[in-house]
């Protein structure tokens, strides 16, 4: 069994351990290192945190079994607790470095993805104007040659109405004038 010098000797290494890591913290926040930050903010530091209470807990019990006074247990408790207050505060400032790393990526993300639906529908509405000029243009082509036909048609028609008037002058003789003049007899002189 353990006595209590050995504990308080494991806490002071758990303590520096974890001051160790409150530099790691503060260099990865530095050289804005997401990944390695995030894994000592997020893993490795509540893992110590967790195995520090564990001791602490476990040299709080060991000191009142060998008949510590009770304000020298909560005296050394506070003050290794607060030894380590400086790294839980860093740990905080490290969460919400990388929460506002990834808010800002998911921002930045969100707003290319909207950049990009807006791309998007500006080159549909490009690709909607350009087809309904092309559909425009085929529609006048179409009109233009349509008229074209008509008007073709129309000539062709006053062509074959003028010739005709020609062949009809052309074939008919002109007759004398006839006049006739009343019979101013009976019906006996007729016969």
């Amino acid at each position: 069994m353990e006595d209590v010098a050995s504990l308080k000797t494991s806490v002071e290494k758990e303590i520096k351990k974890i001051q160790y890591y409150g530099t790691v913290i503060q260099q990865h926040m530095e050289d804005e290192d997401i990944p390695k930050l995030k894994r000592v903010v997020e893993t490795t530091i509540p893992s110590k945190l967790n195995m520090m209470e564990d001791l602490i807990e476990k040299t709080s019990e060991m000191m009142i079994e060998e008949d510590v006074v009770l304000s020298e247990i909560q005296n050394w408790t506070l003050e290794t607790r607060q030894s380590i207050e400086e790294t839980i505060s860093l740990t905080k400032r490290g969460r919400s470095f990388v929460e506002s790393y990834y808010k800002q990526k998911a921002d930045e993300t969100r707003a290319e993805m909207l950049e990009e639906e807006k791309w998007k529908k500006e080159q549909e509405r490009k690709e909607a104007q350009m087809h309904e000029e092309k559909l425009y243009a085929e529609k006048l082509k179409r009109d233009r040659a349509a008229w074209r036909e008509h008007q073709e048609i129309a000539l062709e028609t006053k062509r074959i109405e003028l010739e005709m008037e020609k062949k009809m002058k052309s074939q008919s003789a002109k007759l004398p004038k006839l006049t006739i003049t009343p019979f101013q007899g009976t019906t006996k002189d007729w016969i």
